[in-house]
């Protein structure tokens, strides 16, 4: 068995044990590109009824934001944005963009986790492009 803390209570703990803690919490935060990468391929599955499943269609998301010139944050957000489908369908949005708030710059962060949801006024504008005036897309509930 392995060793684990003595205490019950968070306030309870020592530095020792706070210690021994952290070296557990970042080996297990080392797998996380691996689980997030096991849950797009989950998507595969679940949902039906869609003409591709949402693997597909987060494919579909990150090649089309690559093609459009976006960068890095921005194809990773596309790529990863459903992942949060299996476990929060009513609030997949959200869930994605907590687990990747903390990999991404701060500008990808203002972007509401709801951004897909967005009016058809507003489509001819990839949301990767940051527009340098102000706009329908700086106006929109994109940049709340």
């Amino acid at each position: 068995m392995s060793k684990t803390v003595n205490f019950t209570q968070m306030k309870d703990g020592t530095a020792e044990e706070y210690a021994f803690l952290t070296k557990h919490e970042t080996e297990h935060a080392k797998g996380t590109a691996d689980k997030l990468l096991q849950a797009l391929v989950n998507l595969d599955e679940g949902l039906s009824g869609y003409k591709i499943t949402r693997l597909g269609h987060s494919l579909q998301s990150a090649t089309r934001a690559w093609r459009d010139g976006a960068d890095i944050d921005w194809v990773v957000c596309a790529l990863l944005h459903d992942i949060g489908d299996i476990y929060a369908p009513y609030n997949h949005d959200e869930y994605a963009a907590a687990i990747l708030r903390p990999f991404v710059r701060r500008a990808m962060q203002l972007v509401r986790p709801s951004a897909w949801r967005f009016p058809d006024d507003l489509l001819w504008t990839p949301r990767w492009r940051e527009p340098k005036q102000e706009g329908p897309i700086r106006r929109s509930h994109l940049f709340r």
